[in-house]
């Protein structure tokens, strides 16, 4: 392989936790952005990802982050750093979306206009 190649190849990590480790990614960020010395020049964060704690469609994973969206949101902007949802529960069903405490996360990103997935999320589940 050249020596050229290596140069442009970046590995993206994506991480888990979003709201779980908030604490941590608001201090981790900070070191990683702020001081790229400390870390290879050949490796990015890609996105984190994540359900908030108690969300019928994380799959049965525990869950304990109890985060504000908001700040999440503004964390990930912050560092232009994609969040990625973990929508893994292949049980939900019509309608069990009002039974847990989803839906006022799910309404903030439609007002936020997050993403078409949560579009296709309400339509699937309420």
């Amino acid at each position: 392989m050249k020596e050229n190649n290596l140069i442009n190849k970046t590995a993206y990590f994506h991480l888990p936790g979003l709201f779980e480790f908030y604490e941590l990614y608001r201090l981790f960020l900070a070191l990683f952005y702020e001081h790229r010395e400390y870390f290879y020049n050949w490796c990015e964060i890609g996105s984190i990802y994540g359900a908030p704690a108690d969300c019928l469609w994380g799959g049965g994973r525990t869950s304990f982050g109890a985060e504000n969206p908001e700040e999440v949101l503004a964390l990930l902007r912050r560092y232009g750093i994609s969040g990625r949802l973990t929508f893994s529960n292949s049980l939900l069903q019509k309608n069990t979306c009002r039974v847990q405490n989803v839906m006022p996360f799910v309404h903030y990103l439609l007002k936020i206009k997050v993403c078409k997935m949560v579009l296709s999320f309400i339509q699937i589940c309420c």
